[in-house]
């Protein structure tokens, strides 16, 4: 199961810049279904490595079953940045480079994931001791 799906993407980038960069060709403005699956593919797998090891089972799920929503989140950001970026464009403009804040802002909750600092609401590993409070000797 895939972390995130293109309506995802969508709905962080919008649907032109979806269509746009998920196209090599900058004459065709329909959107190429191979090519988001694949900035999908690797994003999922992009996270799967950083948190390979640690105290999630992967591939990572709510507790509730799906996809646990921040996990989800750094999926988008990762997969719309490969997009964007396997086009050879850059947003360095007045406003900012954009997409790289948004594998920034991805990179760092993963960070976060893996040093305990964030939480998610999903199964542990078998190998890993969930979290729990200290012990208080009275």
């Amino acid at each position: 199961m895939a972390y995130c799906t293109s309506s995802d993407i969508q709905d962080l980038i919008g649907e032109d810049n979806l269509s746009a960069w998920s196209q090599l060709d900058p004459d065709v403005v329909t959107a190429d279904d191979t090519r988001i699956t694949r900035a999908i593919t690797w994003a999922d797998a992009f996270i799967d490595a950083r948190l390979r090891g640690g105290r999630y089972a992967l591939p990572i799920t709510s507790n509730a079953g799906g996809v646990e929503t921040l996990v989800m989140d750094c999926s988008r950001r990762l997969a719309a940045h490969w997009l964007y970026s396997s086009r050879g464009t850059v947003d360095n403009d007045d406003q900012g480079d954009r997409m790289t804040e948004h594998k920034d802002e991805a990179d760092d909750l993963l960070d976060r994931i893996v040093s305990g600092q964030m939480l998610l609401d999903a199964p542990f590993a078998s190998n890993s001791r969930s979290p729990r409070a200290p012990d208080v000797v009275l």
